[in-house]
């Protein structure tokens, strides 16, 4: 029997509500994962409509991304929207978790990491894993040298330490975002990565998953034009 659960997954709203309203009205969905970058340069209450704009449809997951305040980090509860940055996060049968921000940029963005530190914060996950295998991760950057972290310039810039996390841990699915350019979806081992593009664009994923049985049915992105 198989135990379908349907993932609305988005990032780089970036304060535009063109699609995203659109998008929620339009689909069918059981969560809503949120890989990020909910305002457009750190302002907490942009962020915040956001969150309760999806809040309103079913139970959201978050991480904030570089172009979000730094005290989203340590928000809890915001209009019940779960915060997975740093945190170990059970739903139903599956194990979340999550790292916002993302490594050093050229823009100098609010909330940006270097790599010893995004090391750091997922030591503190790997402790609070107690033993428990990861099913979806929720990373703004994306893992380094993947099809999701190709810059306008060619180079890949997602971070190193997110992608030995991912190599190590071999979550069901990691859902990032930040490279606007980089759509697509990767395999690290068992994991498959998903960059959904930037909703922001109209653009977005739909993931069904057999909860149960830990398996991905169906990846599928699309566009509102």
């Amino acid at each position: 029997m198989v135990f379908k659960m349907k993932i609305l997954v988005i990032t780089d709203v970036h304060y535009k509500w063109k699609y995203l309203k659109r998008v929620l009205k339009m689909e069918e969905y059981d969560v809503i994962v949120v890989a990020g970058d909910l305002s457009r340069w750190g302002d907490v209450k942009e962020a915040f409509d956001v969150l309760k704009t999806l809040t309103k449809h079913t139970t959201t997951f978050f991480v904030p991304g570089n172009c979000d305040n730094p005290s989203l980090l340590r928000a809890e509860n915001v209009y019940n929207a779960i915060n997975l940055h740093g945190k170990v996060v059970e739903h139903n049968d599956l194990v979340f978790t999550g790292i916002g921000g993302s490594n050093i940029t050229p823009f100098n963005t609010p909330i940006e990491f270097t790599e010893d530190k995004l090391a750091e914060i997922m030591d503190q996950v790997e402790k609070n894993l107690h033993g428990k295998n990861i099913d979806i991760m929720v990373s703004h950057t994306p893992p380094y040298a993947t099809k999701l972290d190709i810059a306008f310039s060619g180079e890949h810039v997602g971070s190193i330490k997110v992608r030995e996390f991912l190599e190590k841990h071999q979550p069901l699915i990691c859902v990032c975002g930040h490279i606007h350019e980089s759509q697509g979806i990767d395999k690290l081992g068992r994991t498959v990565a998903i960059n959904p593009g930037p909703i922001a664009d109209g653009k977005y994923a739909i993931v069904e998953l057999d909860e149960r049985k830990k398996r991905i049915i169906k990846v599928e992105f699309r566009k509102i034009r």
